[in-house]
């Protein structure tokens, strides 16, 4: 499986939005993978250090990695 994870830099802070909602996409059945690579990828903002390894990211990205640090 192949997961696509947008880049931060289109994230908007604020806006009026819905929060991503797991259960309206498509094929119900991956609900809970899609749940826990969420709650990974947000574990692994915790770490700045791994995440950039992990994701192959600059410090000068940091700024990013915090705001997928949030839940």
């Amino acid at each position: 499986m192949i997961v696509l994870l947008p880049p931060s830099e289109t994230k908007r802070a604020g806006g009026d939005g819905p929060p991503l909602r797991l259960e309206s996409l498509s094929c119900p059945e991956l609900t809970p993978l899609r749940a826990t690579l969420v709650d990974e990828l947000v574990e692994l903002a915790q770490d700045r250090t791994a995440c950039r390894k992990a994701l192959a990211l600059s410090a000068s990205q940091d700024a990013e990695i915090d705001r997928n640090a949030e839940p």
